[in-house]
């Protein structure tokens, strides 16, 4: 493991040599530094219902982000490291780096492309656990490999890419390697309609006995169509996984998308989704700052709807979400269930000045083990001193009930925090 390390360091590093001395090839390029302190005080800090423990935690924020647009290479990388102090001891000091580096090198444009992406971040190692310093650990996902591009006619093109993935834990035993490959024939029927059918294969090994390894083969045509005001999206197939000791497993697939606009007001989006899924997707997909939901790196089938509704009375914004999931896992974990919604209202008060009312709703219940029910509420404001200097604060309230004393907690809180400079996502 130390020299998979090393040679995913090694791979970075060179890729940093080269853009910084890329200036020749590069068409557009930027550097975003920012730095932000924020103080948070809790009356539970450690999210237990007997004997809370009050305490104010001070984080200290410090990263770098860098894009880069041209005919041979696109690239972004954000890195982020996080100083956490708890002024009364409640939880030792700890240190939380974050790195989202993507880039893709355009050897040969529109036809022959290669693509590198590593993700650093944490998650929680017990889902029922409350999700403190004690319950996260240090997750890293190396994905790298070719795309190569056939354009067969005006209105028919090929795609066919080929990746490894490397998933790392720091504390838990769910490393793997993972091969895949795909192929895609895109074909553009009108302006406003496309379909796509792909095969793709995917073989997991995992580093650890614990784990089964498996095989995953699947195949699906997608149409999407867009109109003017609606953009709908069905995709229909099939999946089998392959593993080695146990019985394989087979189930469709699909996905329901519509999003309608009938005024620039108005938003209104609908997900339906069948499909084989486990956290190296879940991870390379997921902004940098939002937590997984899959545990310990295993495979499930999962169902999953999802509505919003988003209404707009400038100034003033209210967007709805509505969501359910189920994960059936293929293994010994328990599956789970779970069901909510969020609000929030948000109020610009002047062009500095923002504010909103949140609130969220979740109940969760996990196989063998109590039904655990998630609420929150609370505001927030932003006030834009400057164009790079950003204030923020959020008073919030959080209950989680469960039949489960030790599963059970309120919290009450509230933070301050001051950012100099910007930190964009890759991507946006």
């Amino acid at each position: 493991m130390r020299q998979r390390n090393r040679l995913r360091i090694g791979l970075l590093s060179m890729l940093g040599a080269f853009l910084g001395s890329g200036a020749g090839i590069s068409q557009a390029a930027l550097i975003d530094t920012y730095a932000s302190y924020t103080a948070e005080y809790s009356d539970n800090v450690l999210l237990k219902s007997a004997a809370p423990v009050a305490d104010l935690t001070h984080y200290v924020n410090v990263g770098v982000f860098y894009e880069q647009t041209g005919k041979q290479l696109e690239a972004s990388i954000l890195a982020d490291v996080q100083y956490r102090h708890y002024a009364n001891g409640s939880l030792e000091d700890d240190i939380l780096p974050k790195v989202d580096a993507t880039q893709t090198w355009f050897l040969n444009p529109g036809r022959f492309h290669w693509y590198i992406q590593d993700r650093l971040s944490q998650q929680d190692i017990d889902p029922l656990g409350a999700p403190i310093a004690t319950n996260q650990e240090t997750l890293n996902v190396f994905s790298t490999g070719p795309t190569f591009i056939a354009r067969l006619s005006p209105v028919d093109s090929l795609e066919i890419d080929a990746r490894y993935t490397n998933t790392f834990y720091s504390q838990t035993f769910s490393d793997s390697d993972r091969v895949s490959g795909a192929v895609r024939w895109l074909h553009t029927s009108s302006p406003t309609t496309t379909a796509t059918t792909r095969l793709e294969a995917h073989n997991v090994t995992f580093i650890h006995p614990i784990s089964e390894d498996y095989a995953v083969y699947e195949a699906a045509v997608d149409i999407t169509t867009k109109q003017r005001l609606t953009t709908i999206s069905v995709e229909g197939g099939g999946t089998v996984i392959d593993r080695v000791s146990s019985d394989d497993r087979s189930r469709p697939l699909g996905k329901f998308s519509l999003e309608f606009r009938p005024s620039p007001s108005t938003l209104f989006g609908l997900l339906l989704d069948a499909k084989y899924s486990d956290l190296t997707a879940e991870v390379l997909e997921m902004p940098l700052d939002q937590g997984v939901s899959t545990r310990s790196g295993n495979v499930y089938y999962g169902l999953s709807a999802n509505t919003v509704y988003q209404q707009t009375w400038a100034p003033t914004t209210a967007r709805f979400n509505l969501y359910a999931r189920d994960h059936d896992y293929i293994d010994a974990t328990p599956d789970e269930i779970a069901w909510g919604s969020t609000l929030d209202i948000s109020h610009d008060f002047s062009r500095r000045l923002n504010g909103s009312v949140f609130g969220n709703y979740e109940n969760k219940d996990i196989i063998g083990s109590p039904t655990i029910t998630d609420m929150k509420a609370g505001l927030r404001t932003l006030h834009r001193l400057r164009s790079n200097l950003n204030v923020s604060t959020e008073l919030r309230w959080v209950q989680r009930d469960s039949a489960d004393p030790l599963l059970a907690y309120t919290e009450h809180a509230v933070f301050v925090s001051v950012v100099y400079g910007r930190r964009p996502e890759p991507g946006n």
